[in-house]
């Protein structure tokens, strides 16, 4: 697994947990996300003090982060030179389910 997987897997699992009344275990996710369920807790650990608790971002650091992923990401195509635009949680969620991405 690529550590932009492990990312993403880390920042869905602190989403679900901060924005959600009903959240799965760890065990759940690590299995869903296809790590070790003590890799998932250091994981997420580690994100935590990495971003010092702070759970809350606001759009225009979102924004830049968002850029600088998409413009430095490995495409096999060459990519819009634009992003495409944001799309709301729930969207997001729909137009990955059942999406494999291939690894590095």
């Amino acid at each position: 697994m690529c550590a932009i997987h492990r990312v993403i897997l880390t920042s869905v699992v602190l989403a679900a947990k901060f924005f959600d009344d009903r959240y799965y275990s760890n065990r759940f996710y690590a299995a869903v996300g296809g790590v070790r369920t003590k890799e998932l807790n250091a994981l997420e650990a580690d994100f935590l003090r990495l971003i010092n608790w702070n759970l809350h971002t606001f759009p225009e650091e979102y924004e830049a982060y968002r850029m600088s992923v998409w413009t430095s990401a490995p495409s096999e195509l060459t990519p819009p030179l634009t992003p495409p635009p944001l799309s709301t949680p729930q969207e997001l969620i729909i137009n990955l389910i059942g999406v494999t991405y291939g690894c590095c």
